[in-house]
């Protein structure tokens, strides 16, 4: 029991050790192009709100779940994640995609290896952290409760009570498992954690992190959306993008299943 909290401890408060660390010059570096590449993704999101919008109007008529889903995706993992993606194109030339993105740039390096090892290290700390946020959620959902603060309910939560079909789920799973860990590890652990980091090194972590949670608009979720971010920074800060995006995948893979499973046995 005594190494299980160590470890989770460990992966929990990481980042806010490393905050004590100086810049590494690479990090000043490239903090400017972070920071452009968070103005555009702030334009993006815009940009894909309002289309949303204008979408949601446009196909108020339309009864698909699938198509309703869709347009919501619009704001963060079109919008955002295009507008993070122009920025950092901007320098694709002068500093290369692999140094941008974080991904290893050790010629020797096996990749299969490295995948395999962020695979098998992601599973360890899932078991680790989730029971911890089992319990974070339900603390927060009955404090949520007794100050009376608005629940709004996941939106996987309002298409599966239409009975939305197959090809919803098709959607939801591709988004959820596959499109979402991609988009918000480039957008929260890359770009948000280095812009701010170029800035606030000691509070960068912690910044975005709560952004990260802050940006899913559910409340009740909110302390343990933020120890999530904070693990998969330390997972970031440990093995780069490539970690962050398994260990997301990983974690989204088994709350959608959890999900799934408990939606099924309420039906």
């Amino acid at each position: 029991m005594k190494e299980y909290f160590q470890a989770v401890s460990r992966a929990l408060l990481w980042p806010f050790r490393r905050a004590g660390s100086e810049v590494s010059a690479e990090e000043k570096e490239l903090a400017g192009v972070y920071q452009l590449a968070l103005f555009l993704a702030l334009t993006g999101l815009w940009l894909g709100q309002a289309a949303a919008r204008v979408l949601s109007v446009l196909s108020a008529g339309v009864q698909w779940p699938a198509i309703r889903f869709g347009i919501g995706l619009l704001p963060f993992q079109v919008g955002a994640f295009a507008g993070a993606m122009a920025g950092l194109c901007l320098s694709r030339r002068l500093h290369g995609w692999r140094r941008l993105l974080a991904l290893h740039q050790d010629p020797d390096d096996d990749s299969d290896s490295n995948v395999t090892w962020a695979v098998v290290k992601s599973v360890r700390i899932l078991f680790l952290l989730y029971p911890v946020l089992l319990v974070v959620n339900a603390l927060s959902a009955w404090g949520c409760r007794q100050l009376g603060i608005p629940m709004p309910p996941q939106s996987l939560q309002v298409f599966a009570e239409q009975s939305p079909g197959m090809g919803f789920w098709l959607l939801a799973a591709v988004s959820v498992v596959i499109l979402a860990p991609v988009t918000e590890e480039i957008l929260f652990r890359l770009v948000v954690y280095r812009a701010l980091r170029g800035a606030w090194p000691r509070a960068a972590a912690v910044l975005a992190s709560v952004v990260f949670a802050g940006a899913h608009f559910t409340p009740q979720y909110v302390p343990g959306l933020f120890l999530v971010g904070m693990v998969l920074q330390t997972a970031f800060c440990e093995g780069g993008l490539r970690h962050a995006i398994v260990l997301h995948c990983l974690y989204n893979l088994a709350s959608l299943l959890l999900f799934l499973f408990v939606h099924a046995m309420g039906s």
